[in-house]
C-alpha cells in the first residue's frame, strides 16, 4: 500500500513537471517579437485621404514602426499602465500580489495586474482570460524581456496596440486621428492617444461619448504625470486647457470616384514599395480628387447623352502631358453598377485604337510625302460599311491645317472633347492646343503610364519640403510588367 502510494505521488511528480516544463516551453516559443507588415496610407497630390491599403499578413491598418522611442509617449504610457516597467522583469510581482488580494476579496476579477510586456503576449496570442492563459502570459512576458530588452518590448507595444477603428500602433494612430507625426504630439495630444487602449471600443475618439471617454482618462494620465514630477504645474494647467479643446478631423472614407484607381495603386504599392524602411508608410500619388470627381460627373453626363446611340459605360485616363504624372483614372462610370459591370476596369481592357492612330497615319502620310500640306482631302460618307463619324456629319473637301482639327476630333471618345476642355482648364493647359488631354486606354498605354502613378513617399508628407521626398517614376517607358 505504502508502495503504491509512493507510485501514486512521483507519477503526479511527473505530471506536474512534464506540465510545467510544456508551459515553460509553449512560453519560450511565444517569445517572439511578432507584427504584421506596416500598412500603407495613399494620399491624393494635395495631402487628402484617398485610402489604406493593409499588409498582405494583416486585416487591420498601422503597425508602423518607431525610429526610437518619444520620451513624452513613453512617460504617458508607463504612468498608469506599468510604473515599474523600467525595474521589474517582465511581471510586476507587487502588482500581482495587489490584484490577486483585490480579486479573492471581490470574488470576481477586479485588476488584472498586466505588465506592458504580458499585454504584448496577449496582443501576439490573444484568447480567453484565464488563470491558465494568464501563466502563460507571464512566463511568455518573462522571457520576452530577457530575450529582447526591456526598450524593444516597449517600442514593440507601441507599434501593435490596438487604438481602435482598425488602428494599431501610436504613430498610426497619431496620423489617422490628429493629422501629424508622433514626434509632434503635445502633451494633451500624448494623453488622449495614450488613454484609448485601455478600451478601444469606448473610447472611440469618432463619437462625441468616446471622445468624453478618453478625455476623462487622459487628464487622470496628466494628473499622474504631474504627481510624477515629469509635468510642471504650468504644462500640467495649459495641457489640461488643450485636451478639453481638442478637435478631431472628419474619418477618411474611400472615395466612389477613384476605386479602379485604388485598386491599381493597391497593387503598384504592394509589389514596388520597399520593405522595412520607416519612410515608405504615407504614399502621395499624383492624382487629383477634384478632377477625378469632375471627371466622372462629365463621363456620366456624355454617357446620359449618348444612351440612346447605344453608349452605357466609359473610361478615362488623364495624364499631364508635361510630367507623364496620372492625373485622374476612372476604369468605368460607376465601380458598383452590377448591370454594367461596373468593378471591371475598362482603362486597362485591350481593345481596338480605333481612332486613336489617324492623327499619326496623317502625320506619316505627310513625312513620307504620300500627301502635302496643298493637298485636299475629303471628309465624306464612304457607304454603309466604312467607317462613320461619331456625331454623323461631314466637313466635306479640306486642306491640311483645318483636316488637323478633324483628326483630332475623330480620335476622341463620345465625351472626350467635354473631358479634354474642363481638364485643360484645371491643368493649365490651352484647350484650343492640338495636343490630346484624354489619352487612348489600351492596356499598352495604361501600363506605361502606371509607373507614374506614385509622387512621393515619406513618413511626413505634409512637412517635409517636397525636395526632401523621394520621387518615383515620373516619366513614361516601356512597360515594365
Amino acid at each position: 500500500m505504502k508502495r503504491r502510494s509512493v507510485q501514486i505521488a512521483a507519477g503526479a511528480a511527473l505530471v506536474v513537471v512534464l506540465c510545467g516544463l510544456f508551459v515553460v516551453g509553449l512560453a519560450l516559443s511565444r517569445s517572439r517579437l511578432e507584427t504584421p507588415g506596416p500598412s500603407h496610407l495613399l494620399l491624393d497630390r494635395k495631402g487628402r485621404f484617398l485610402g489604406e491599403v493593409a499588409a498582405e499578413d494583416a486585416t487591420d491598418f498601422g503597425y508602423w514602426p518607431l525610429e526610437e522611442l518619444p520620451p513624452r509617449v513613453v512617460a504617458a504610457t508607463l504612468v498608469l499602465e506599468d510604473r515599474r516597467f523600467w525595474s521589474h522583469p517582465g511581471i510586476d510581482p507587487v502588482a500581482m500580489t495587489r490584484a490577486l488580494w483585490q480579486n479573492l476579496r471581490g470574488g470576481r476579477r477586479v485588476s488584472g495586474a498586466s505588465t506592458i510586456a504580458m499585454q504584448v503576449a496577449r496582443l501576439q496570442r490573444p484568447g480567453s482570460r484565464t488563470y491558465g492563459r494568464k501563466l502563460v502570459e507571464s512566463l511568455t512576458a518573462l522571457f520576452l524581456t530577457l530575450r529582447h530588452g526591456r526598450e524593444n518590448v516597449l517600442s514593440h507595444y507601441l507599434r501593435i496596440v490596438p487604438y481602435g477603428n482598425r488602428i494599431h500602433g501610436i504613430a498610426y494612430a497619431a496620423r489617422c486621428y490628429l493629422e501629424k507625426p508622433v514626434e509632434d504630439l503635445s502633451w494633451a495630444e500624448i494623453a488622449l492617444l495614450t488613454a484609448i487602449p485601455q478600451s478601444p471600443s469606448r473610447m472611440n475618439p469618432f463619437n462625441p461619448e468616446g471622445r468624453s471617454a478618453a478625455r476623462e482618462r487622459g487628464r487622470r494620465i496628466l494628473d499622474a504625470l504631474l504627481d510624477e514630477g515629469v509635468l510642471s504645474e504650468e504644462e500640467h494647467e495649459l495641457a489640461i486647457r488643450q485636451l478639453s479643446r481638442l478637435s478631431f478631423p472628419v474619418r477618411g472614407h474611400r472615395p466612389e470616384a477613384a476605386m479602379h484607381a485604388l485598386l491599381r495603386l493597391e497593387e503598384r504599392v504592394r509589389s514596388d514599395s520597399p520593405h522595412g524602411n520607416v519612410n515608405v508608410h504615407i504614399v502621395e500619388t499624383t492624382l487629383d480628387l477634384d478632377l477625378q470627381e469632375e471627371v466622372t460627373r462629365t463621363a456620366w453626363s456624355a454617357i446620359l447623352e449618348w444612351e440612346s446611340e447605344g453608349a452605357s459605360n466609359g473610361a478615362v485616363i488623364v495624364v499631364d502631358i508635361q510630367t507623364s504624372e496620372v492625373l485622374a483614372w476612372m476604369g468605368s462610370t460607376d465601380y458598383f453598377d452590377d448591370l454594367q459591370s461596373g468593378a471591371i476596369d475598362y482603362a486597362s481592357i485591350p481593345r481596338s485604337s480605333g481612332s486613336t492612330l489617324k492623327p499619326f497615319l496623317y502625320g506619316l502620310a505627310l513625312d513620307k510625302g504620300v500627301i502635302t500640306p496643298a493637298s485636299v482631302l475629303d471628309d465624306l460618307p464612304r457607304g454603309s460599311a466604312a467607317i462613320t463619324n461619331t456625331d454623323k456629319s461631314y466637313l466635306g473637301p479640306m486642306l491640311r491645317r483645318v483636316l488637323n482639327i478633324s483628326t483630332l476630333l475623330w480620335m476622341a471618345n463620345i465625351f472626350s472633347t467635354k473631358v479634354r476642355r474642363k481638364c485643360s482648364n484645371r491643368i493649365g493647359n490651352d484647350p484650343s492646343s492640338s495636343e490630346p488631354i484624354v489619352m487612348p486606354s489600351a492596356s499598352r498605354n495604361s501600363t506605361m503610364y502606371e509607373r507614374s502613378w506614385i509622387r512621393a513617399v515619406g513618413s511626413r508628407p505634409l512637412a517635409v519640403p517636397a525636395s526632401s521626398s523621394t520621387r518615383l517614376a515620373t516619366s513614361p517607358g516601356p512597360p515594365n510588367r
